[in-house]
């Protein structure tokens, strides 16, 4: 199989944000161009439960040990619908997964990070957006990220 030496040296922050279908597709879409370039991506889904179901994730264990995904939600699908001590068990472990990637960040671990529904998170006020621009502005040089 055919891998390039591909390395970021200066990686971008990209967002893909809106009503309607795509913005995951369009990330993953982005995995898989790096994968195939021999790059390292972790993903992190947010909103979902862990044990939910959908097309993209029954594909993931194709993507072999370069691809890392994660959701770090445990008990529903959040919305606008959940009660308050959920937000709050929710909103904990949305900022331990936030935590977590950035160490991985740090150790160069991956090149590309995925932060999937982070954005729609942000909204329900699941997390603040202090903290999100604090990961932001803490990203190195050689990582990307990509929002939703």
């Amino acid at each position: 199989m055919w891998q390039s030496d591909c390395r970021i040296e200066k990686g971008i922050i990209q967002i893909y944000y809106g009503n309607g279908k795509g913005k995951t597709t369009a990330s993953i879409g982005q995995a898989v161009r790096a994968i195939g370039q021999g790059l390292r991506v972790y993903m992190a889904q947010f909103l979902k439960p862990m044990d939910a179901f959908s097309g993209e994730i029954a594909i993931f264990k194709d993507f072999g040990p370069d691809f890392i995904f994660r959701r770090p939600n445990k008990s529903c699908f959040l919305d606008n619908s959940f009660d308050k001590d959920v937000k709050e068990k929710e909103k904990g472990l949305i900022l331990n997964e936030i935590e977590y990637a950035q160490e991985k960040m740090f150790k160069n671990s991956s090149d590309i990070f995925i932060f999937d529904e982070l954005l729609t998170a942000l909204n329900l006020d699941m997390i603040e957006e202090c903290r999100l621009v604090e990961l932001l502005k803490m990203k190195p040089k050689q990582v990307e990220i990509i929002l939703t």
